[in-house]
């Protein structure tokens, strides 16, 4: 028996075949590759809106921090660092009116939530384009938590499928069906 790729998108289904390990990987290549060069699928999410600036700019960490954040390249400590020296600035100033303080450590939490969801997009983003620019057909290899290294298949497959809960992206693989006489 063999196995398809069904991506059920908004306008109906699209089936790709699956039935050898390269098989499936051709196919999650391809679908990531049209759906990349489509320009509409996939978001750079640096390139924060314009709307989104304007009306809620207390929302990015790089404009509440903006005299101390380090930048998006810079390590995870440098960051943390930024973070912390901000949280003892507000500690300082705001000390002594804990409704005021309650309220901007809020933001901040806020700030810093949204900046790690978007950290974790820009992560996805950065390997679908690397995967589409290089057509990479190789599979995903992980290490667990008890230090074994695994493979989990195509990585195509596996972005895809990483995205499968957002609407107009999800990708089943399925058995067909053995004709009986």
């Amino acid at each position: 028996m063999g196995e398809i790729i069904v991506a059920h998108e908004k306008h109906g289904e699209s089936y790709w075949p699956a039935s050898t390990p390269e098989e499936k990987a051709a196919s999650a290549l391809a679908i990531l590759t049209e759906r990349w060069n489509q320009g509409y699928w996939y978001h750079d999410p640096d390139e924060i809106s314009e709307w989104a600036l304007e009306h809620h700019p207390e929302e990015f960490i790089e404009i509440l921090l903006a005299d101390v954040w380090p930048g998006n390249d810079a390590p995870l400590e440098a960051k943390q660092a930024a973070v912390a020296v901000h949280k003892a600035g507000l500690q300082e100033r705001y000390g002594d009116d804990q409704e005021v303080l309650d309220l901007k450590l809020r933001k901040l939490k806020k700030a810093t939530d949204e900046w790690k969801v978007r950290n974790r997009e820009r992560q996805a983003y950065q390997e679908i384009r690397r995967v589409v620019e290089e057509q990479d057909l190789g599979d995903y290899i992980y290490e667990t938590r008890g230090g074994d290294t695994r493979n989990g298949g195509p990585i195509a497959w596996r972005l895809l499928s990483d995205r499968s809960d957002h609407e107009y992206e999800r990708v089943s693989l399925e058995q067909l069906q053995e004709a009986t006489s």
